[in-house]
């Protein structure tokens, strides 16, 4: 973008142009400049300009102190929440003291506003150097993610996780390059349950962990998958994760792997792409325990110095070595499916990217016996891979199947059903969000199964009825199967994925209403959820 004054390229991060000063966007907050405040500090410039504070920088009237002053005005500090996630993070950095996180000086009031005095890092972020130059070099990235684990480490040894790991939360100062990590707004210590409860959603989209997306409990562990996910995004140039929508991002954070860097051709040693992808595995436990941990590959990354081949180093003595040295080292297993989803999701455009299918090993696993609520099937993995279906579907052959916890998912292989099965939990929470009088039962579904558009028609997937009309064009199409099991049917058009589990779950909702729901109770119930049918 340009300045509107001189026609200068800034970015969209800008407060005031870098070329004559001009100030953009709402000019609000430099009208303050000169304003003495907590009776000490004089408001010279704005650093930024965020959703509920303005970061001016001041000077001591006394000292000629430079400080970063975070203003909250009267209006948000009369809210109690976001008051109360102020005060949290002037608690947290009042805790903390480390060269790698930024000092808290003071905390007062001022004609309403809560004001935090913190220190002042000359220099730029960490978003803006990504922003300036597209992506970072690996050296550089890796230094900086280094200061910000050393931060992390003191912070998570004080009982705080911070939450809200992303590049414009890390300031690099420009004399030496080291890293100093601000913003614990929505820290959580240890000691303290407020704004922590579970089904709050905070962070960044693009950096958010899968427990953050579900709403769950979070530990120090978030930090490392943020921090990893802010890595990735410097060393790439991208997030691990895009979209057009919030629900689409989040979606992804659950169900999708990240590309390694090597291959979208970024050239990265070995050990840290290693590293790095073993801190966004999708499973708690499956990334480094402790921010020590990564750091200590990092730093014996930059010490070696030696870029190479990245497939060579990958599987050098070293990296190994390193690796294996290092709790819960070995190769994660494959990520467990989505439980819930935050409440706040908004629909999106249908999921393209379709993850790659797992090879089944080749020896012979035995028999596993599943149970679905009243029905039993198994699985027979062997040498030639075939899984026995409990849906027998004629003209197709249902080649994956899984169970998470009471839901059966069985699909023909083009998608995976740890896919179907996020996408359905997705689905179900972004449609409680989104229409407040249809409420979802946890078991309004048992079965899914993901098959070829053609055969929705089929009269065997519903027994005693008729199949429906418009099946031959749906995406989505819900049945009774055996034992009186509700089963969801959709098709298998990786494309539209989405928008079948959406009109499946709307057909759902109206469907499997329990036998004491009057007609006139149903008919509302389904009026409500048609305005979340795709279009």
């Amino acid at each position: 973008m340009n300045c509107p004054q001189c026609q200068g390229e800034v970015l969209d991060i800008d407060v005031k142009c870098g070329h004559c000063g001009a100030a953009l966007g709402a000019t609000g907050a430099h009208r303050m400049l000169g304003q003495v405040v907590l009776g000490t500090y004089e408001l010279v410039d704005v650093l930024g300009q965020g959703g509920m504070s303005v970061v001016f920088k001041a000077r001591h009237k006394l000292t000629d102190q430079e400080v970063a002053l975070k203003i909250l005005p009267p209006e948000l500090a009369a809210n109690s929440q976001v008051k109360s996630r102020f005060l949290e993070e002037a608690k947290a950095l009042a805790a903390l003291d480390h060269p790698n996180i930024v000092h808290l000086y003071n905390f007062g009031q001022e004609n309403s506003s809560f004001v935090l005095a913190m220190q002042f890092v000359a220099g730029k972020t960490w978003e803006r150097q990504i922003l300036e130059n597209r992506r970072l070099e690996w050296r550089a990235s890796t230094r900086i993610a280094v200061d910000v684990l050393k931060a992390l480490e003191y912070a998570h040894g004080r009982g705080v996780v911070h939450r809200d790991m992303k590049p414009s939360n890390v300031l690099v100062r420009a004399h030496d390059a080291t890293a100093t990590v601000m913003d614990f707004g929505i820290a959580k210590m240890t000691t303290s349950t407020r704004l922590t409860a579970t089904g709050q959603t905070m962070g960044t989209v693009r950096y958010m962990s899968p427990e953050q997306v579900r709403g769950q409990e979070v530990d120090l562990r978030t930090d490392i998958y943020s921090l990893g996910a802010t890595l990735y995004e410097s060393l790439v140039g991208d997030t691990p994760f895009d979209g057009t929508t919030h629900f689409e991002i989040m979606t992804k954070h659950l169900s999708e792997a990240p590309k390694r860097p090597s291959a979208l051709g970024v050239e990265v040693p070995g050990q840290i792409e290693d590293a790095l992808m073993r801190s966004l595995a999708k499973r708690p436990d499956d990334r480094f325990e402790t921010a020590r941990d990564m750091r200590r590959i990092l730093e014996a990354s930059l010490r070696e110095g030696d870029v190479g081949l990245v497939e060579t180093q990958r599987f050098g003595r070293d990296a190994v070595a390193e690796l294996r040295a290092s709790p819960r080292s070995s190769a994660p297993p494959p990520a467990r499916p989505a439980t819930s989803l935050a409440d706040l999701l908004e629909p999106s455009e249908p999921v393209s990217k379709s993850r790659r299918r797992p090879r089944w090993p080749w020896l012979v696993l035995g028999v596993v016996i599943l149970a679905s609520g009243a029905s039993v099937g198994y699985v027979a993995l062997t040498r030639t891979h075939r899984y026995v279906s409990v849906a027998h579907v004629d003209g197709v052959e249902l080649t994956a199947g899984k169970h998470f916890g009471p839901v059966l998912v069985e699909t023909d292989g083009r998608v995976s059903p740890d896919r179907a099965y996020a996408l359905l939990e997705a689905t179900i929470e972004a449609f409680r969000a989104a229409v407040k009088d249809a409420p979802v039962r946890p078991d309004l579904i048992e079965h899914v199964i993901v098959l070829p558009q053609a055969m929705l028609c089929q009269p065997k997937l519903y027994p005693g009825q008729q199949p429906p009309r418009e099946c031959a064009t749906a995406l989505g199409e819900v049945t009774f199967g055996a034992n009186s099991s509700r089963r969801l049917l959709v098709a298998d058009d990786t494309a539209r994925l989405q928008d079948a589990m959406r009109a499946g779950l709307v057909q759902a909702v109206c469907v499997f209403q329990p036998a004491n729901r009057d007609a006139e109770q149903v008919d509302k119930i389904c009026d409500a959820a048609k305005q979340f049918a795709p279009h």
